[in-house]
């Protein structure tokens, strides 16, 4: 299949590869479709019912027919929920790194030591953010701290694992700069550097 279906590239350097992802993976891509054929067909069973016994049964008073005409419309719903969520799925939509964008899921390729990256943008343009390493055997989360666009206060976030520093900073950096802010480094013995760019 083709490559472009599985990932877009946003950022790229000699030992960083930042991608968003279309479909994850082949399994979540078949798992999705199930179940958007699946409550299609629920749906679709749920209308039908509905239409069938308000043809047969002409007795049904009106509080009967509106009930059904309630149910058929959120099996429905449904469906087309699940339509738009297979879509977003597939990629489709281009997503930015925007305080009132939707939540961005990255996978980054070529250095093995980074796994994930997620910006949860809210309504109150308030972003956390939860950076996800792994050193060895040992996996860590390092939660950056929430922050505000618009104010100045600098986005702070801890590394254990000095190994990690520079393509995590080279990444880091990139976000950043992307939304608009500045940021600083700091490890656990208190060595502390301030960076602008």
């Amino acid at each position: 299949m083709n490559d472009l279906l599985f990932k877009q590239k946003i950022f790229h350097n000699d030992s960083l590869e930042v991608c968003l992802p279309g479909v994850r993976n082949l399994s979540s891509f078949l798992i999705g479709g199930l179940v958007f054929f699946g409550g299609l067909a629920l749906s679709f069973t749920s209308f039908y019912n509905c239409f069938q016994t308000s043809k047969t049964n002409l007795e049904l008073g009106i509080a009967q027919e509106f009930t059904m005409a309630v149910y058929g419309g959120l099996g429905m719903t449904v469906g087309l929920l699940l339509l738009y969520s297979l879509w977003v799925d597939l990629g489709k939509r281009v997503i930015r790194f925007e305080p009132q964008g939707p939540s961005v899921r990255t996978v980054i390729r070529g250095f093995p030591a980074v796994n994930m990256f997620t910006v949860t943008s809210l309504k109150s343009q308030v972003i956390r953010v939860v950076y996800s390493l792994e050193s060895g055997r040992r996996k860590q989360d390092v939660f950056l701290t929430s922050f505000n666009k618009s104010s100045s206060s600098l986005l702070l976030w801890e590394l254990s694992d000095p190994k990690l520093f520079e393509a995590s900073e080279k990444f880091i950096s990139y976000v950043c700069k992307e939304l608009g802010i500045s940021w600083s480094t700091t490890y656990k013995d208190q060595w502390f550097s301030n960076i602008e760019e």
